[in-house]
């Protein structure tokens, strides 16, 4: 049986001193120690690659919103340029009709001379 002393521990075969029970239990939670400190260099890693991802996506997210704005203004210059294509179209099919009021000639009726089409 073994028997507490306050500065040691007794032990059928001897005397075992706190620095020694200290040596023991430090060799013996070395392993532990290790893996302990790997764990936290693991979580920091991975803490830094969050912030790093999280950063990255706020950038992008302002870019989205950028693109996604200039697209809606784009889209509006669109349809502002097709109404006012159509409008040209309009005004230039209008002076071609004009133009041609003219210039119109009938095959088979002989062509005067001295004679004023805008008279008949």
């Amino acid at each position: 049986m073994s028997l507490y002393k306050w500065k040691g521990l007794s032990t059928r075969s001897g005397s075992i001193t706190i620095e020694a029970l200290e040596s023991i239990l430090d060799r013996k939670l070395k392993p532990l120690t290790d893996k302990l400190e790997g764990l936290t260099a693991s979580v920091q890693f991975i803490s830094d690659k969050y912030d790093e991802i999280t950063k990255e996506m706020e950038r992008l997210q302002l870019k989205t919103d950028t693109v996604v704005e200039e697209n809606k203004q784009l889209k509006a210059e669109v349809f502002n340029l097709k109404n006012e294509l159509e409008i040209q179209k309009g005004i230039t099919n209008n002076l071609e009709q004009y133009t041609r009021r003219d210039c119109l000639e009938i095959a088979g009726i002989p062509e005067i001379e001295g004679e004023d089409t805008n008279d008949l």
